[in-house]
């Protein structure tokens, strides 16, 4: 809370002098002096942990330790003589910078302590609305995603074309492949193996026919993708061909259950291998699984 605490007494202390400064530049005369009560409670700061100041209120002087503690008292009382305790606005040669007009002020003390959150929707009745990034960081990312699946997109074409030309020159039904743009992004890699399957007159590599373990490694995990066509389906198994890999790779592993291709037909598996930053590597862990997918094939499927 201290963070928070003085960027709230910044965010006051810039108020203030906004108003005083709204004040002096109107030709109004001066207000007469309020008729209100002698003195006004301030904000709750033991509770959060800031000052009780809240701002300027006319015809009241604020005082930090008064003698009925923190508050305003009415100007012309013997408490508003002893002086203020509001904090000094800043300086005329230092213009106050723009301070949380994008939201970023909030978003700063949600991040930094969850509790904020948590506190602000009990005073609100409800969840609180996201804060949105600055739209400079908006751009930035959204750049940078599309930019990503460009990449991802490019290599399963890339890839998908040489299989289907391997094929086509009757040198590979079976095959086992790397991608690097997925970057062991499993949902990317499956994206990925969705362009090589994708017909060559749509844009893709063409590659449906092909039944193939494509790899890809990040610094978080290998994953694996098995695509095995239904008119492939009789040589060699999905599902067996992705547990064999992972035996042989072995660490914590994750293996969904074979599921229909959206593009070729047949069966589709997902699956990875977490590391662990010890025996599991993922680049090692490809290289242990690219020789196991070849074995399975040599052993397995055919001639």
């Amino acid at each position: 809370w201290e963070v928070n605490a003085r960027m709230a007494q910044r965010v006051r202390t810039e108020h203030a002098a906004a108003m005083r400064e709204a004040a002096a530049s109107t030709a109004a005369p001066p207000a007469p002096p309020p008729s209100g009560p002698d003195f006004i409670a301030g904000g709750d700061a033991g509770r959060w942990g800031m000052s009780s100041y809240m701002g300027p209120k006319d015809g009241y002087v604020f005082r930090e330790q008064g003698p009925r503690g923190a508050g305003y008292y009415r100007e012309g009382t013997a408490a508003a003589r002893a002086g203020s305790d509001a904090p000094a606005g800043p300086e005329p040669a230092k213009p106050a910078p723009s301070v949380g007009r994008d939201g970023s002020l909030l978003r700063a003390a949600m991040d930094e302590n969850p509790d904020v959150a948590d506190k602000l929707a009990s005073m609100m009745g409800g969840a609180v609305p996201p804060v949105a990034p600055p739209a400079g960081e908006d751009e930035a990312a959204a750049a940078a995603s599309a930019e990503k699946l460009r990449a991802v997109d490019e290599e399963g074409v890339a890839v998908g074309a040489r299989l289907a030309a391997q094929q086509r020159e009757g040198a590979v039904e079976f095959a086992c492949a790397s991608a690097s743009a997925p970057g062991g992004d499993l949902s990317l890699l499956e994206r990925c193996v969705g362009k090589m399957n994708l017909g060559s007159a749509s844009g893709g590599g063409g590659a449906a026919e092909v039944a193939k373990m494509v790899f890809s490694a990040g610094a978080e995990q290998l994953s694996l993708v098995t695509h095995v066509p239904e008119s492939k389906r009789r040589g060699v198994d999905a599902a067996a061909w992705t547990r064999a890999v992972l035996a042989a790779i072995g660490g914590k592993v994750m293996c969904s259950a074979p599921q229909p291709a959206p593009l070729g037909g047949g069966s589709i598996v997902l699956a990875a291998v977490s590391a662990d930053g010890g025996e599991h590597e993922p680049d090692a862990d490809m290289a242990l699984g690219l020789a196991a997918a070849a074995r399975f094939l040599e052993e397995d499927t055919p001639a």
